[in-house]
């Protein structure tokens, strides 16, 4: 298949549509526009992101596009994921039924919400969540939290402070065992660990990738992980 076929497909096939046609429901007490929620069977869960064009399993590290995604659900390899997904150019999805109102605005400030949740601890939730299902060192985990980086988000997630470049908080990522989010009317910047004046800047993608990295390096003093 040439490359500007592969394009079509993704323009043309979202993992909706993958998802759908092999049988899986939406669910939609648990879906938003932004994250559909879609099941089959008791167990097995899949969150559509992106308008379509993304996934993730909230329980295991399994994601990507709908080539991923056809090879996930048992196409062998790339170029039957391809085949597959050629026979589905031109297949309509039903579109749910939103019934569920929009999220009301927070009465609270972004700042007077992060001040309300209580921060990590040893043998909380949140600290075992991290340090035991994502395999955080203490070390890390207590370093980021004595720099206000961290809070505990409810059911045991993780909230992980994103700042301007002054400082300011501006909202947190959210994440979970089955849960990944942003806050509520916050605006991305960047999770920022280390010196602000730090010469050696090290980007990742999310703020346990920056803490993992962190770990790896030993916490440089000469470096600002974000």
């Amino acid at each position: 298949m040439e490359k500007h076929e592969i394009e079509i497909l993704r323009e043309k096939v979202t993992c909706a549509i993958v998802l759908e046609a092999a049988g899986w429901k939406v669910d939609l007490k648990e879906s938003t526009r932004r994250a559909v929620k879609f099941r089959r069977g008791d167990g097995e869960i899949i969150i559509v992101i992106h308008d379509g064009r993304g996934w993730f399993d909230p329980l295991s590290p399994k994601k990507g596009d709908i080539f991923d995604l056809a090879e996930h659900l048992g196409a062998d390899g790339f170029v039957a994921a391809c085949d597959q997904l050629a026979g589905l150019v031109g297949f309509v999805p039903s579109q749910p039924a939103w019934t569920r109102p929009g999220r009301p605005v927070p009465a609270a400030s972004i700042s007077e919400r992060w001040q309300r949740r209580v921060k990590p601890r040893p043998g909380s939730a949140t600290w075992r969540y991290l340090t035991s299902e994502r395999a955080l060192l203490d070390d890390v985990v207590a370093h980021a939290t004595a720099a206000d980086c961290l809070r505990e988000g409810p059911h045991g997630s993780m909230w992980a402070a994103h700042r301007s470049a002054n400082g300011a908080l501006t909202g947190w990522e959210e994440r979970g065992s089955a849960w990944r989010g942003f806050a509520t009317d916050g605006a991305k910047e960047l999770f920022r660990l280390g010196p602000a004046s730090a010469e050696r800047i090290c980007v990742t993608e999310a703020a346990i990738d920056a803490m993992s990295l962190a770990a790896i390096e030993v916490l440089r003093a000469d470096t600002l992980y974000v």
